[in-house]
C-alpha cells in the first residue's frame, strides 16, 4: 500500500539558501531563496488494528492469509499473510544470513499470501457453478440425491455427508458436493468459468496494490492449449473444479470479493483508504492521518 501511494506520501523537499565563509560556516541565509518543505499527504485506512492484531496472534508461525471485509461498503479491515517478518531488516540492508533464512523457510514468509497465494477456494466456489447452472435453464428446484458419492465410469467423487435429496437451495446451504457433481455437466466449464469472473474470481481486487495473482479458471481453451495430445474435457475430470477444488485456484482476495457481491446485488468495489476522494480507488484526494476503522458487518476468509 506505502508502494502504490508513494507519490502521495512523499511531498516535497525543502531547501535552506545560506553564504558560508572560507570555513564553511554560515554567515548569512537568504529568506527568499530558501524553500519550505512540503509534506505528504496523509492517508486515512480502513484496516482495524485490533483485527488485524488479532489475525495476527491467532495465525502465530502458522502458514495462511486472512482478509476480512465489510460487506456493506467494501472496507478492507483485514489483510494477514502469515508467518510474517520485520520489514525494518531491510532498510539498512538484511544480512545474507538472515534473508536465506527467510526465503528457505517452507512457510514462506516473504510471500503476501492474501494476494499472490493461489488456493482451491474449496465450496466458496459452489454459489458460481449455481449461477451457471440457472444460466443454463436449470430448475433450482430440480432435485438430486446425495448418498455421500457420485460415480461416473470407474471415478468416484465423496461428498463430505449424506444429505438425501438436495435442491439447489439446500445443495449451497448444505454445501453438498454430489450435487453440483452431478449438475454440473448441464452447464459445462465455460459458462462455469464466465460465472465465477462476474463473482470476482480470476479477478484483481481493485483496491490499489498492483501485480495481484488470478489464479486459475479451468476452460475449454485452456484444456486445448495446456493438453494439446488430450484436449477434450472428460465427462469425471469436470467433476471436482466446479466444486472448487483441483485445477481451480484463486487468491484469498478474490474470495473475499466473492462474499459481497450476493448480498451487494454483484458490486464488488473494494478500498483499503476510506477517504471519499483517494485517487488510488476512484475515490479522490487522501486527508491526513493513518488511521484504523471498526465495523461489525465483515466477510472474513481464512486460509
Amino acid at each position: 500500500m506505502e508502494k502504490s501511494l508513494d507519490a502521495e506520501l512523499r511531498g516535497e523537499a525543502g531547501g535552506l539558501r545560506v553564504e558560508v565563509d572560507a570555513r564553511g560556516r554560515v554567515v548569512a541565509e537568504d529568506v527568499e531563496g530558501s524553500k519550505e518543505p512540503v509534506p505528504g499527504e496523509e492517508v486515512i485506512m480502513t484496516l482495524d488494528a485490533d483485527v488485524q492484531n488479532r489475525a495476527l496472534e491467532v495465525f502465530g508461525d502458522e502458514s495462511g492469509s486472512c482478509v476480512v471485509m465489510d460487506v456493506r461498503n467494501g472496507d478492507v479491515l483485514c489483510m494477514v499473510s502469515s508467518p510474517s517478518f520485520d520489514p525494518n531488516l531491510f532498510v539498512s540492508g538484511v544480512p545474507t544470513r538472515i534473508y536465506r533464512a527467510l526465503a528457505d523457510y517452507e512457510r514462506k514468509p516473504l510471500l503476501d499470501k492474501a494476494i499472490y497465494g493461489t488456493f482451491p477456494p474449496g465450496s466458496t466456489f459452489k454459489p458460481a457453478t449455481a449461477l451457471a447452472l440457472l444460466e443454463a435453464g436449470v430448475n433450482p428446484a430440480e432435485r438430486v440425491v446425495c448418498r455421500g458419492s457420485w460415480r461416473t465410469g470407474n471415478k468416484v467423487q465423496r461428498c463430505w455427508g449424506v444429505h438425501g435429496s438436495q435442491d439447489m437451495h439446500n445443495a449451497i446451504k448444505n454445501s453438498c458436493g454430489v450435487y453440483f457433481y452431478a449438475m454440473c455437466n448441464r452447464a459445462g466449464v465455460d459458462l462455469i468459468k464466465a460465472a465465477a469472473e462476474k463473482l470476482g474470481f480470476y479477478q484483481e481486487c481493485d483496491i490499489g496494490i498492483g501485480n495481484q495473482r488470478r489464479g486459475l479458471l479451468p476452460s475449454t481453451a485452456w484444456k486445448r492449449e495446456t493438453f494439446p495430445h488430450d484436449p477434450v474435457w472428460h465427462p469425471g475430470r469436470r467433476h471436482p473444479w466446479p466444486s472448487g477444488r483441483e485445477r481451480c485456484r484463486s487468491t484469498v482476495c478474490s474470495w473475499r470479493s466473492s462474499p459481497r457481491a450476493w448480498p451487494m446485488g454483484a458490486s464488488r468495489s473494494s478500498r483499503a483508504c476510506s477517504s471519499p476522494s483517494v485517487e488510488l480507488t476512484g475515490r479522490g484526494p487522501p486527508s491526513r492521518t493513518y488511521r484504523f476503522r471498526r465495523s461489525t458487518s465483515t466477510s472474513c476468509v481464512l486460509v
